[in-house]
């Protein structure tokens, strides 16, 4: 009896206070903020505090980048671009009457100015080169933005001085019970001495209590919500013009403060793509998933053996649960085996319900990459076994990667979209169909190329793919019918994207005649008409053909429209 009172002791003090920590943590949360009416009004907050409040009180590698370019507005530091790739943009830095800047703007424009060569610095080479260094200025840059937007009743912590409280007392208590707990264990020939008690409960309240004092975040304040109203709708205001997301940082000189905003409230691709402070990395992708560019947040399962496993795997391992479990409380005692019984039935009935209960996820893939390998013998090379398959599906600007099978993995691109199905608690996808892919033509429409038009210029068999979408860039593959190697790739580009192409990859011979230009250049040619530039490279089974990319070429041009009409082309 003293068996299973010590052990409902221990485990229900330790249930209770994560249970009050969960429910604290839920009821937290900052609450989704209505978006304003669209204006053009800016207001006085910098954008390293708008890209806070507008992005759910979460501070990202937006924050630093806004505040570069709009150090660039005020006239701290001027960005200028050489040529059409926003990469190549240096940034100077102009000389200094003594402005009054916050501490995260100058630790930004000391970045800049540490790093200048007579007062010029590329744009690429801002980023850090030791990781430790970029999360040192990460956090502290964090720190400085929260302190500020505190400082305005903007934000606040997430767990108050109250709520510590709370979480310590009930640490103070969940101590208590593991005290008791040991005190009560039976079966002791040598009863623990009260040092030992009081070391337990000391611990377990240490332990806890130092949980209870980490930082979990920040929230909304009544204030907060209402500025973040107000520049969710300037948001609006500026996705309303469709141009303005491809502006490169030197358009600074033109639109001032506007881009730096722009940057912070996830309306300005370009710009952010270009500006890179060391804060980037696979956790935060780029989505155009329900028709505007925004920045998704990505968790990658790592730990847990649960995660890609087979259901058969599963449920063997909550049957040996609850064999091992049942064994223990029949040999040595009915709480020896508590825990093992605990984990059997509670991955039996996780198992059940991903079985019974399947999840149906569309969205657009963010980023699939190799995770686990294995070997099926010693001498064999270890072959992909498990992927991370990254999903936006338009719930949340935060989600977690699922767990793919390598022979599902085939003919997976990011930035297609796709419906999986899927199984929750080990986030095993097990079935995959594509929705559509981004930039596919329309049903019927036309495509500049046809797979018969490129099998007889090239004396090939070879099929066409479906189109692809890669920021501004289509792009189509031919592959060889019987193997599927690559042959031919198409790309085409409208617009200022379709202009820096040009200019960015002209070279080789011209050729007369051709649109409003053409060139070709050993395994690539291009060519030009309107606001339209595309762009064919032979590929692995198609080298050696170069004789033959003129004659495709002229068909294209045939094809492309005079004006921008974009959705007869594909």
């Amino acid at each position: 009896m003293n068996g299973l009172l010590s052990a409902a002791l221990a485990a229900g003090g330790l249930a209770a206070w994560f249970g009050l920590y969960g429910a604290m943590r839920l009821g937290t949360r900052p609450r989704p903020v209505e978006p304003g009416p669209s204006t053009p009004d800016l207001g006085d907050e910098p954008p390293a505090l708008v890209s806070l409040v507008a992005r759910g009180w979460r501070l990202g590698e937006e924050a630093a980048e806004a505040t570069l370019l709009d150090l660039g507005a005020k006239g701290l530091v001027e960005f200028r671009q050489p040529g059409d790739d926003p990469a190549q943009t240096t940034v100077h830095v102009l000389p200094s009457t003594g402005a009054d800047l916050r501490a995260y703007e100058r630790r930004v424009l000391d970045r800049v100015t540490s790093l200048a060569v007579g007062d010029v610095v590329p744009l690429t080479a801002l980023t850090f080169r030791d990781g430790e260094h970029a999360k040192a200025w990460a956090k502290g840059l964090r720190d400085e933005v929260i302190d500020d937007a505190r400082a305005r009743s903007l934000s606040r912590p997430r767990f108050g001085a109250r709520a510590r409280a709370v979480l310590v007392a009930a640490a103070a208590l969940s101590g208590a019970a593991l005290s008791a707990a040991v005190y009560l264990y039976p079966d002791r020939s040598d009863p623990p001495g009260w040092e030992v008690i009081a070391g337990a409960g000391i611990f377990g309240f240490l332990i806890l209590s130092g949980w209870a004092n980490r930082p979990a975040g920040e929230r909304d304040t009544p204030a907060g919500r209402e500025i973040a109203a107000r520049w969710l709708g300037v948001r609006t205001w500026l996705r309303e013009h469709e141009s303005f997301a491809e502006l490169p940082p030197a358009a600074t000189t033109v639109w001032r403060r506007y881009l730096g905003y722009g940057v912070a409230l996830g309306a300005s691709r370009v710009a952010s793509a270009a500006v890179d402070l060391g804060l980037g990395d696979r956790r935060r992708v780029w989505s155009t998933f329900g028709g505007t560019w925004h920045k998704v947040r990505v968790r990658y399962p790592r730990f847990g053996l649960r995660y890609g496993r087979t259901a058969p795997v599963l449920a063997g391992r909550a049957a040996l649960g609850l064999f091992v479990g049942a064994l223990l409380a029949e040999v040595v005692h009915p709480a020896a085996g508590a825990l093992f019984l605990a984990y059997g039935v509670y991955a039996a009935a996780r198992v059940g319900a991903d079985l019974l209960v399947p999840m149906i996820v569309t969205g657009q893939v963010l980023w699939r990459q190799e995770w686990l390998t294995q070997r099926t013998s010693d001498d064999s090379p270890a072959r992909p076994w498990l992927h991370h398959l990254a999903i936006d599906d338009g719930r949340s600007d935060d989600t977690t990667a699922w767990i793919l099978p390598h022979p599902l993995a085939g003919g997976i691109e990011v930035g297609e979209t796709i419906t999986v199905t899927v199984r929750r608690w080990s986030r095993r996808v097990t079935a995959i169909g594509v929705s559509e892919r981004s930039g596919s033509p329309p049903s019927g429409a036309p495509a500049l190329l046809t797979a018969d038009e490129v099998a007889q210029a090239l004396s090939l068999p070879v099929q066409r793919t479906q189109t692809t979408t890669t920021g501004p860039i289509q792009e189509v593959r031919f592959i060889t019918a019987n193997r599927a190697r690559a042959v031919l790739q198409l790309q085409v580009a409208y617009g200022a994207a379709g202009l820096v192409a040009w200019r960015t990859n002209f070279c080789g011979s011209p050729l007369l005649g051709i649109a409003d230009g053409a060139w070709a250049h050993r395994d690539r040619a291009a060519t030009r008409r309107g606001d339209a530039t595309v762009l064919l490279t032979l590929l692995r089974e198609g080298r050696r053909r170069q004789a033959e990319l003129p004659s495709l070429l002229v068909l294209i041009a045939s094809r492309l429209p005079a004006v921008e009409d974009r959705s007869a082309a594909w």
